[in-house]
């Protein structure tokens, strides 16, 4: 008898669990009471199919994400949050925080979180229309420093200004403004710090008009030079927002630049990466009793230069999609991420089903 794969048996594993917690639930909610505390208990599930036009590439069906979410409630003033992960078959935490809230200008979150710094990385996964934000095509490997395709998503991960980090971060918001910073070890989701030193990254954006907010952030991250000592290098960012989710027109832009730290002269100084990226989608609600109660096409387009000490090295990134909803943050979703770089076009095919509880 075929033995199940580990992946398989977390999932049995965590879903049993949230079995065991159901009966006690409201039968309207997913809200039960543990000791002290509320937990709000909900999920997601994302399953995808990618095809590459590079021949080398695997085409695959995989567990994109499959995430068990509880949101935990003490008091109005200390919260919390625990988002484990077994999508590859492998047990990782994502969200895992304590939040104590002062005041709305002023809470503080201790534990592990996406650092303060980019609008598309802070974007819920469950929420942006394009299925994998550093647009990447299975079996391409080009991009100076950061490996894969040249674009906005993956410079700024893997040079870890955005994405998840572990330390402490501070947040508020009082009439149009909002804020956030934080101070994290810098060695990404899970990781030791291997340094004494300390990255931070902060974010502060304003409602400018009706539907329009405008944001922008920098972000240090220290890392160890080939020689051992440790340095830091910058980036900046400024973004404009329209609209939101699943409400019609909804447009992100973003430009970031910084150091390109893992691309070194013969000196140890880091190149100069710059990035910018678009998203175009509109979401129409659909009337009727079918499964299909909304549909969303959208375009992103992402350019990236890795570094400037390599000529025609710039990577484009354009991605049509459309998905169809079967409710709330449900739906599935095709794009088709086209990428232009120093190798010529490759493409890659990608259809995501998104169950989201």
């Amino acid at each position: 008898m075929a033995v199940p794969p580990r992946s398989a048996l977390l999932l049995a594993q965590v879903f049993a669990l949230l079995g065991l917690f159901a009966p006690l639930a409201p039968v309207e909610g997913q809200t039960l009471t543990a000791r002290s505390a509320d937990i709000e208990i909900g999920g997601r599930v994302q399953t995808q199919f990618s095809r590459s036009s590079v021949g080398s590439a695997t085409n695959d069906i995989f567990l994109r994400r499959a995430r068990l979410e509880l949101d935990i409630t003490l008091n109005e003033w200390v919260d919390g949050r625990l988002h484990p992960d077994v999508a590859g078959g492998d047990l990782a935490l994502k969200d895992a925080f304590l939040r104590l809230t002062l005041d709305p200008a002023f809470r503080v979150s201790f534990g592990q979180f996406k650092r303060s710094f980019d609008l598309f990385e802070l974007a819920s996964s469950s929420q942006l229309p394009m299925i994998e934000r550093d647009g990447r095509v299975e079996g391409l490997d080009e991009c100076a420093g950061v490996g894969g395709v040249c674009s906005y998503s993956r410079l700024t991960q893997k040079l870890s200004f955005s994405d998840r980090d572990v330390g402490v971060r501070v947040e508020g918001e009082r009439g149009p403004v909002s804020w956030e910073a934080s101070m994290t070890n810098g060695e990404g989701a899970d990781a030791a710090d291997e340094n004494d030193s300390r990255s931070f990254a902060g974010r502060l954006a304003a409602e400018v008009a009706p539907d329009w907010t405008l944001g922008g952030g920098v972000s240090v991250h220290d890392w160890v030079s080939p020689g051992g000592e440790t340095d830091r290098s910058p980036a900046w960012s400024v973004d404009l927002e329209y609209g939101s989710w699943e409400d019609g027109l909804h447009v992100m832009l973003a430009a970031v630049v910084g150091d390109n730290w893992r691309s070194l002269d013969d000196d140890d100084a880091p190149a100069t990466f710059r990035t910018a990226q678009g998203l175009l989608s509109w979401y129409h609600p659909l009337s009727g009793s079918g499964p299909v109660v909304g549909v969303e096409p959208m375009l992103r387009i992402s350019v990236a230069d890795a570094t400037d000490r390599i000529a025609d090295d710039t990577g484009w990134v354009i991605t049509p999609g459309f998905a169809a909803y079967a409710g709330p943050r449900t739906f599935l979703s095709v794009n088709l991420d086209l990428y232009e770089g120093a190798s010529g076009t490759e493409s890659s095919l990608k259809v995501q089903t998104y169950l989201y509880f």
